[in-house]
């Protein structure tokens, strides 16, 4: 009694499994077998036996390609740390960069001020030279001596901050633009002189002229 009982459970269950191995295979594998009369229980351990069989084929192939895999997986480790390598110098590129930008910005303002004081130091000269010469009078040794040493106060910031500038034709450019910028202020002293004939810029009575002039 309890042999025939084993017997049907075990019966049952390879029903069970033959049931279950049904739901995952491939439909049209099945329905390939059936229609050829195949024995679904021998049809099963066919295929059971080759995938074993693809299985080992493929263990057998990875051992052989042991030495390969693990040549592999060195290049990949050491790209790994060139990769880490690159990703930290690109890092300090991308920091001297922002450096960069800030020493930009700051030698920009620079320039602007320094552009400034040049402009100043142009238009204060030219404003004498025209008062002078519209006036009458002389320049006088102690405003010679002011203006030449403005002059030279100019052209040793000029030259100091040239000197910063990365090659010579930089430098020679800043140099011609910043002393252009001068003469063309100061040669424009001629049309202030002709504009200062007129009542509009000039006094007319003399004694306001000197007291302009004084003022100046």
């Amino acid at each position: 009694m309890s042999i025939r009982k084993d017997k049907s459970t075990n019966s049952l269950k390879a029903v069970e499994d033959c049931l279950a191995e049904l739901s995952t295979a491939d439909e049209s594998i099945v329905r390939e077998a059936l229609s050829a009369g195949h024995d679904l229980s021998n049809f099963s351990v066919q295929v059971n036996e080759e995938l074993t069989e693809a299985h080992r084929i493929a263990v057998k192939e990875c051992i052989q390609n042991a030495d390969k895999l693990t040549d592999l997986h060195n290049q990949i480790l050491a790209c790994d740390q060139v990769f880490e390598r690159l990703e930290k110098m690109l890092l300090g590129f991308q920091g001297d960069l922002g450096t960069i930008s800030e020493d930009m910005k700051r030698l920009q303002e620079q320039s602007v001020s320094i552009n400034q004081i040049v402009r100043r130091y142009a238009e204060l000269t030219c404003a004498f030279l025209v008062v002078t010469e519209s006036s009458g009078r002389e320049l006088g040794k102690k405003m010679e001596a002011i203006l030449e040493s403005c002059e030279d106060a100019v052209e040793q910031l000029l030259l100091r901050m040239s000197s910063c500038l990365p090659n010579p034709r930089d430098r020679l450019v800043f140099l011609i633009n910043n002393y252009d910028l001068t003469l063309g202020i100061i040669d424009a002293r001629d049309w202030l002189l002709k504009y200062s004939q007129s009542e509009k810029f000039w006094p007319t009575n003399k004694l306001d002229r000197e007291n302009c002039v004084k003022i100046l």
